[in-house]
């Protein structure tokens, strides 16, 4: 593959499909606490949504710093679309081993 299609056909084609891809991640994640609230008018008081985001980012926290610092020297641009799913990384690592 050589340079000036990797950089303009190939990167600018990824970059695109993972802002959709991340753009239709964040919303359907929000689709079980939107129905549960709208449909069936369930909502969880103001400070057990604090409480939960609060334990979400404390867990989640250090791999949002140590991933993309560890994995960009193997996967480079693409990595910052990848799904935050540690698993995907795992197989974008074993296929650049080959």
């Amino acid at each position: 593959m050589n340079k000036q299609y990797y950089s303009e056909t190939y990167i600018p084609s990824i970059i695109k499909w993972g802002k959709l891809t991340l753009l239709l991640g964040i919303l359907t994640s929000f689709l079980p606490a939107l129905v549960v609230s709208v449909v069936f008018g369930h909502m969880p008081p103001v400070s057990a949504i604090i409480a939960g985001t609060i334990s979400q980012i404390s867990v989640s926290g250090a791999f949002y710093v140590v991933e993309p610092i560890s994995y960009f020297p193997i996967l480079g641009i693409p990595e910052r679309t990848l799904p935050s799913c540690p698993e995907t990384h795992r197989i974008c690592v074993s296929h650049v081993r080959r």
